[in-house]
Parts: structure tokens; C-alpha cells; sequence
């Protein structure tokens, strides 16, 4: 079992959940299809976040809740861009469309000094 530490800023916390279950609703549908491949899942919405991970309530296209799923974060930093990077992980893994994202991250694969200046 997952260990799940509370978030201690609940207002900031709360602020994020309505934020992307508002305005990032492809984003969460994509996570969740990702990790529940077996669902046919039409909704996602963000139930509760923690340290660790995101608690999500996944919908049938009757809008009854299938179950929840909890998905531990990939990376460490600030909560909302954790969860968009979970999106954009499965955008990147299902070739799914990304031209809609206004986030965008890499990986650095490489360190070089090119000048004595740069």
C-alpha cells in the first residue's frame, strides 16, 4: 500500500482540485485511460491529492463512478505541474495530440560546455 501524506496548505490544495477538474479535463480523462486500460472510462475528476500522488473518481459514460485510482507522482515539485506531467506521460505514450498542451517538458540528456562564456 501506497503511503499517502495529507497536504498540509488545504486551500491551496483545494484551489488546484477545482482548477484542473475545470479546465483540465482531457488532461485527467488521458490519465486515467492510461492507467485503467480494462475501463471504459468517458470522465475523470480529481477526488484528493497528496505528496505521493492523485486520488482520481473515474466515470462511465452515464456519469456513475466506476471506482477510484491512485497515481503516485513521477517527479517532484509543485502539485499541479506533477499531475500535468502524469498528462502529458500518457499523451507521449498513447500518440495522442499535444498541440492543445500550453505546458511542455523535456529531458535533459546531455550536459556540454560550449564556450567559456555559455
Amino acid at each position: 500500500m501506497i503511503k499517502r501524506t495529507e497536504i498540509i496548505d488545504l486551500d491551496k490544495k483545494q484551489d488546484i482540485i477545482d482548477h484542473i477538474n475545470q479546465d483540465h479535463t482531457e488532461e485527467l480523462l488521458i490519465i486515467a485511460q492510461d492507467y485503467e486500460m480494462k475501463l471504459i472510462i468517458k470522465n475523470a475528476l480529481i477526488e484528493d491529492i497528496f505528496q505521493e500522488g492523485v486520488l482520481l473518481a473515474l466515470f462511465d459514460k452515464e456519469n456513475k463512478k466506476l471506482k477510484n485510482l491512485f497515481v503516485e507522482f513521477q517527479l517532484r515539485g509543485d502539485l499541479e505541474e506533477q499531475i500535468l506531467y502524469l498528462a502529458y506521460q500518457a499523451f507521449i505514450k498513447n500518440n495522442r495530440d499535444l498541440s492543445g498542451n500550453k505546458t511542455v517538458y523535456f529531458d535533459v540528456v546531455n550536459v556540454q560546455k560550449i564556450t567559456q562564456n555559455f
